[in-house]
């Protein structure tokens, strides 16, 4: 399915659109099912494809989109940003006037004020490039580029010529790369019959490569460790999952199509509560007759993983079946389950005020409503759920969270309403008492560093095992983080965004390299690799989705913001914060959330 997608005629027509034609992969996978060596599969197999697929290529259209509009953005802030003394030359006046300029720009866009400062937001750089594109006299433009250089406020002081010019050779690295990411190649799958190796293989022997990116591209293909495992079985109807208990009074998961290959689950005392919420659910919706709709569990995905103990044998022999399950956090209270309840039936009460309005119903549709119906009726169940007053937040505090190269997180508590900063809570203080086990983690990821290298000069496969403890401070950090924003009833954490944190990073640590060794290309990269190793690597992906699930347990909203790259990370975290805070937003977000808004 995935190679058919890649070679249709109207592939660069879907990525235009963002989206593949609804019900295409189901059609082909109907179509496809029907014949060996497809055929005779249970039919929710045949739905993981449609949802594998559809969802591997949606996210893929979304980031080459997301990724254009960010390299178009930074290509044309180059364009208009210059240094002070350009632009005096260009605008024939003063570097004061174009200041005062520049003030009467920033009233004129954006009244209000917030602290002091002008809020650093989404909307005031969207607006200040469109003053750009309108103005028609250069005084004017270069007025607008000081805004934009300065993030949106007028500068106080001398401009530092030096760090400009840093900063405009970071945006230039960031362009690269999101060039580079645009010429990615398209989705290809996995390579589970080893067949994309031997054809680079083939190529190495045959062929000389064209340039360096070649080269590079072949040598990664070579060194990758092949991806064999078959796709996982992603599970989306909770009724096609069944759970029941043998003779061992082991929880076991049957299948729907393979009630002779029941799963038994394994997992530690922190998993196993789950798993008998899941069995209960399952007991009241058949003494009941209740929906589904209400389960815990919404879905589910089976999936292959290497087994460290099991070096020998096949491969179903060297590895074990791992179950990813997705709850509705709110389904775990009765409160909580009231509120989705009252969200269900409204939908499906203007579904079926929908279908009355067509008035003759076909066969069809009007199976189409009993089902509505039924459901309906089956939203009265699961009152037995433990009670747990909700969370209440003031929705005019916020909680930005900031992640750097040498601090996992700094948070920042900001009443955004008066834009002041309440409190900054550094690494160390968030960990407190353990602090050690972060100077842990350096320790072990140096030792590990020196074994991996010291391995690879002998010739010897390195052992990459390594212990949690980075995922046990992940942990910790996150609980701090929701532990400060429970403590300040703020109404929602703002995190940073991936992709942001990524080049921020990279585009920070090239640029000390060229400012280190410039014009020395080998000097650059050596920096640059010593550099990313002095300080930790963090798992900044692991931190973030730590920090979701427990702040959706606690019932606090999760915002995303856009994480600048200059000023300390104290700054950072305050504008993380700040730039997500759109007053209407969060009230909204206050009267569906019970936040208090006064």
């Amino acid at each position: 399915m995935i190679a058919r997608v890649n070679e249709h005629a109207d592939f660069e027509m879907w990525q235009r659109r963002g989206h593949l034609p609804a019900g295409l992969i189901y059609s082909w996978v109907k179509d496809s099912g029907s014949s060996p060596p497809y055929a005779g599969q249970p039919a929710h197999w045949y739905l993981s494809v449609v949802h594998t697929v559809e969802d591997m290529f949606s996210s893929w259209f979304a980031l080459q989109q997301r990724t254009q509009r960010a390299r178009d953005g930074r290509r044309r802030w180059l364009e208009i940003v210059r240094s002070d003394a350009q632009l005096a030359e260009a605008s024939g006046q003063d570097i004061g006037d174009l200041h005062r300029a520049a003030g009467a720009v920033l009233d004129r866009i954006a009244p209000k004020t917030v602290g002091g400062q002008k809020a650093i937001d989404t909307q005031l750089y969207r607006a200040l490039f469109a003053a750009y594109d309108v103005a028609t006299d250069e005084p004017a433009r270069c007025a607008i580029s000081v805004l934009l250089k300065n993030g949106g406020a007028v500068p106080d002081g001398e401009e530092n010529a030096d760090r400009l010019a840093a900063r405009r050779r970071a945006t230039e690295i960031r362009i690269e790369r999101l060039d580079a990411r645009l010429a990615a190649r398209k989705p290809r799958g996995r390579d589970m019959s080893g067949e994309t190796f031997l054809r680079t293989l083939t190529d190495v022997a045959e062929m000389v490569p064209e340039d360096e990116a070649q080269a590079r591209s072949w040598q990664d293909a070579l060194l990758r460790e092949p991806d064999n495992l078959p796709f996982p079985l992603v599970l989306r109807d909770n009724g096609t999952m069944h759970w029941t208990r043998g003779e061992d009074k082991r929880l076991r998961l049957v299948l729907t199509g393979l009630k002779n290959h029941p799963l038994a689950i394994y997992g530690d005392q922190r998993q196993m509560h789950l798993f008998d919420r899941f069995e209960e659910d399952q007991r009241v919706q058949r003494e009941t007759h209740s929906s589904s709709a209400l389960f815990t569990l919404r879905s589910a995905r089976l999936a292959w993983r290497e087994d460290p103990e099991r070096r020998q044998g096949e491969p179903w022999e060297r590895h074990r079946l791992v179950l990813f399950c997705t709850v509705d956090t709110r389904l775990w209270t009765r409160e909580g389950t009231e509120e989705v309840r009252r969200e269900k039936r409204d939908r499906v009460a203007a579904r079926m005020a929908r279908m009355e309005k067509k008035g003759d119903l076909s066969e069809t549709q009007r199976g189409f409503v009993r089902r509505l119906e039924a459901t309906l009726s089956g939203l009265d169940g699961y009152n037995e759920r433990p009670s747990k007053p909700p969370y209440v937040g003031r929705a005019h505090i916020t909680v930005g969270v900031a992640v750097s190269l040498d601090r996992p997180a700094t948070v920042a508590v900001v009443d955004a309403r008066r834009g002041i900063v309440l409190a900054y809570r550094s690494t160390r203080q968030l960990l407190g008492a353990n602090y050690r086990l972060l100077e842990r983690y350096h320790r072990e990821r140096r030792m590990h560093d020196h074994r991996r290298h010291t391995q690879q000069r002998r010739g010897v496969t390195p052992d990459n095992g390594e212990s949690e403890v980075g995922l046990q401070v992940n942990r910790l950090l996150a609980h701090a983080v929701v532990d400060v924003a429970c403590r300040y009833h703020a109404s929602c954490i703002v995190l940073p965004q991936m992709g942001d944190i990524r080049e921020a990073i990279e585009g920070d640590v090239r640029t000390r390299a060229e400012a280190k060794h410039p014009g020395y290309k080998d000097g650059q990269k050596n920096y640059a690799k010593q550099y990313r190793m002095s300080v930790h690597r963090w798992g900044f992906g692991s931190l973030l989705s730590s920090i979701r699930v427990v702040a959706g347990r606690a019932g606090i909203i999760i915002e995303e913001g856009r994480q600048v790259t200059a000023g300390t990370v104290q700054e950072r975290a305050r504008d993380v914060a700040l730039n997500a805070y759109t007053p209407g937003q969060f009230v909204a977000h206050a009267e569906k959330d019970k936040v208090d808004v006064t």
